[in-house]
């Protein structure tokens, strides 16, 4: 199983809570075989150059996170990120307008690399982009629904009826 962890950044600016950089990395470090997995670096909703400190405080540290370019952050961390790793996460993606007008806008800046799309689950998007990878909290809806896309990459996608997962 290839595991890909999300620091949950995003969920705790909505409750109006923070996380802390130490603690983040205290809990990386209390999972078992972990070396084996990928993680996204502790990024700061709304705050481009606090969200590259903490990458680089990471990396001092050891770690090899997934760096995440957000918006409002510069094309020039594009490149930053990418001379460090070969797949980044793409952050502050949370409402239809970033997903036709923001991301159409700088998508070709990442020049065929791989990326993360944080948030987005949108099949339109996902399948004109063609990122590497996506998440969101949209995967639950096979519980709402009966049914759930899994996206399988390159744009494609294949669906599950819940009785497909007994």
């Amino acid at each position: 199983i290839n595991f890909l962890l999300d620091s949950g950044a995003f969920t705790a600016h909505k409750q109006n809570k923070t996380i802390k950089l130490d603690d983040y990395c205290r809990f990386l470090d209390t999972i078992q075989d972990f070396k084996s997995s990928r993680y996204f670096m502790l990024d700061v909703i709304g705050d481009p150059k606090k969200t590259i400190e903490n990458y680089e405080i990471m990396k001092k540290r050891g770690y090899d996170p997934i760096p995440i370019w957000t918006t409002g952050s510069s094309d020039k961390e594009i490149e930053y990120y990418y001379d460090k790793t070969d797949y980044i996460g793409i952050g502050g993606l949370t409402s239809a307008a970033y997903y036709t007008g923001y991301l159409k806008k700088h998508w070709h800046k990442l020049k065929g690399r791989k990326a993360h799309l944080l948030g987005v689950t949108a099949p339109l998007v996902i399948s004109n982009l063609k990122p590497y990878s996506v998440d969101a909290s949209s995967w639950t809806k096979c519980i709402r629904f009966g049914a759930l896309d899994i996206y399988l990459g390159k744009g494609k996608f294949k669906s599950y009826s819940y009785s497909d997962l007994d």
